[in-house]
């Protein structure tokens, strides 16, 4: 069954309206949120990251949302797919596809022979060196084991799927990445002596923004029906690594992304949304993961 991108996060936009906590929110944080609840509920991406507000009580919070979302006719069959992440140590809440997060998990556990990886590990060091990590951290791949469990365990998909609340900050940052479907993951690692853990700066790195463009369809002749431009998620490579790694050269990249995110589209079934990815080069004074 064929799905409007724009009617579904209007419908979003609406009910989240109809939330007291919601609608004190600013109309961007709002179209935003709007916006990230059809992608993931739509499975176009497996998940979002809550970072332009940060609730007071996030449980409580979003089991509201996902509970409004469930009883309104419009969104109900979207938000049946969307649960609510909950990382406690860092206070981070995601949107997450659950079909959609089960399968990255379970192709990285179990990788099958593919021409573009699931996620590729890309280890800092002082300096602001970096090399591409060969083999899943320990950590990592329990952390990914815990989470799989969790996920085909869970019977209500308003209550929050919660991490364990010793996670370190190397096994969260890839973690993030495969929810948010970049292709590559930074590991932060420490400077002995020190706490702060280690960052890229001064490096140029390869940029990748995916962007899907939508509107109403179709477009009557001479029409200048008003299309939406919304950014899906952009993240980054480092650009020496690029060039000595074939897996993750711009062109194999750039294939990746286009099969995964076009192959999505085709199933959401919105014949107005185009897909695109926007290449740039930046050296940041600090690099976010």
């Amino acid at each position: 069954m064929s799905a409007s991108l724009s009617s579904s996060i209007s419908s979003a936009g609406r009910v989240l309206r109809s939330i007291a906590y919601f609608k004190r929110l600013s109309y961007q944080t709002r179209a935003r949120l709007s916006a990230d609840i059809a992608f993931v509920g739509l499975a176009l991406r497996t998940g979002c990251l809550i970072d332009t507000f940060i609730p007071e009580k996030p449980r409580e919070c979003f089991h509201a949302l996902l509970s409004a979302l469930r009883g309104d006719p419009s969104t109900r069959s979207m938000a049946s797919n969307i649960s609510h992440l909950y990382e406690p140590a860092s206070e981070q809440s995601f949107l997450v596809n659950i079909s959609l997060l089960r399968r990255r998990i379970e192709k990285l556990l179990a990788p099958e022979v593919e021409k573009t990886p699931v996620l590729v590990l890309v280890k800092l060091f002082p300096g602001s060196q970096c090399e591409l990590q060969q083999h899943f951290p320990p950590g990592l791949t329990d952390l990914l084991c815990v989470l799989l469990q969790m996920i085909e365990t869970e019977s209500n998909r308003t209550d929050p799927i919660l991490l364990p609340d010793d996670v370190w900050m190397d096994d969260a940052v890839p973690l993030t990445a495969l929810i948010l479907d970049y292709l590559v993951a930074y590991i932060p690692t420490s400077d002995p002596g020190k706490i702060a853990p280690i960052f890229l700066c001064g490096v140029p790195v390869r940029t990748y923004e995916c962007v899907v463009t939508f509107g109403a369809h179709p477009i009557p002749s001479g029409s200048s029906a008003k299309r939406e431009r919304t950014s899906v998620m952009k993240f980054s490579c480092p650009q020496s690594l690029e060039e000595e790694e074939a897996m993750i050269s711009p062109q194999v990249v750039v294939d990746g992304l286009s099969s995964l995110f076009e192959g999505r589209l085709t199933q959401i079934g919105d014949e107005s949304a185009k897909f695109e990815i926007v290449c740039g080069g930046v050296t940041f004074d600090r690099l976010a993961l």
